[in-house]
């Protein structure tokens, strides 16, 4: 049993949990109000999840085997590797997901007659890949990329609508939204990924790593993370100022789950000291992220 609980908890399930739950609401509650219509089909968006979610799980193994060296500091109690799996074993494990992940993203891309996308799910493996192997030993840019890969995850769904379906749905309306959406997970993201440096200094300072609060201190670093929780939220203040007549429920949803939230944050961080203040920013981040993702089954109720 803790050997089961121990690969859930390494392939980070209650993330892969969120990610699928956002494909579902983009493709059977926003794609469905705005056309009337299943834009991906059912056996399409199978080959999808299965792809996204191996490749997003065997990264998080790879992370996990990089990182075993700096969990013994940062986090020894939630120690999976080298605990209740051996590194050989965990090699195995990642090697298997990834290869389920690509496999699949190749029979999808076989199966829409779109070659070219299959490079998305191979280059997704790859960053994934390069990402725990060097980007991430790298102020901001590890971040940025991984921000990266999440918030283009939302807009992946946007390739898999076949040709002859583009003609019944309102294609720069879909982009406009899953634009705006995939914009703010980026920022989130690489905010909750600043705060989540700030919070494993300790470890990655003694294997050298140059992360950002290594390079120019926590209390830099926590100001940076500061001003950019506090830009998403004007830059949310505007566009929900824009659209607020249109979209009153979703406006009204997104100020008190989102744009708030993010003003407290960008409010507290800089006096944040403790590894559990960073914990209960990080947390907050992603309850923010998941929040945010809900409005998608309140922007019908304006159409």
């Amino acid at each position: 049993m803790a050997v089961v609980i121990g690969f859930l908890q390494l392939i980070r399930l209650k993330n892969l949990a969120i990610m699928g739950y956002t494909q579902l609401l983009i493709n059977f509650v926003f794609f469905q109000a705005i056309s009337n219509t299943h834009l991906i089909s059912s056996s399409i968006f199978v080959l999808y999840i299965i792809s996204l979610l191996s490749i997003m799980a065997a990264g998080y193994v790879y992370n996990d085997f990089k990182d075993f060296k700096t969990d013994v500091v940062n986090k020894p109690k939630k120690l999976i590797v080298t605990t209740l799996f051996t590194i050989e074993n965990t090699q195995i494990i990642y090697k298997i997901l990834n290869t389920i992940g690509i496999l699949f993203g190749v029979l999808l891309a076989l199966q829409l007659k779109k070659p070219s996308v299959a490079l998305i799910f191979i280059g997704a493996a790859l960053l994934l890949y390069f990402y725990s192997k060097k980007l991430k030993q790298l102020p901001l840019i590890g971040n940025i990329a991984i921000s990266f890969l999440i918030s283009f995850s939302i807009l992946v769904p946007l390739f898999l609508i076949p040709e002859q379906a583009i003609y019944i749905s309102d294609s720069v309306f879909e982009l406009f939204i899953l634009g705006v959406l995939a914009f703010f997970a980026f920022f989130i993201n690489l905010v909750r990924e600043i705060v989540k440096d700030v919070q494993d200094i300790k470890g990655d300072y003694m294997l050298n790593m140059n992360t950002l609060p290594i390079i120019i201190g926590r209390k830099r670093t926590l100001k940076i993370a500061s001003f950019l929780s506090l830009f998403l939220s004007i830059a949310l203040m505007f566009i929900i100022y824009k659209y607020v007549l249109i979209y009153k429920a979703a406006s009204f949803y997104l100020i008190g789950t989102c744009m708030l939230p993010l003003l407290y944050i960008s409010y507290k961080l800089p006096i944040a000291r403790t590894n559990s203040d960073f914990r209960f920013y990080s947390n907050l981040l992603k309850v923010i992220m998941f929040l945010g993702i809900n409005s998608l089954i309140l922007l019908p109720l304006s159409f």
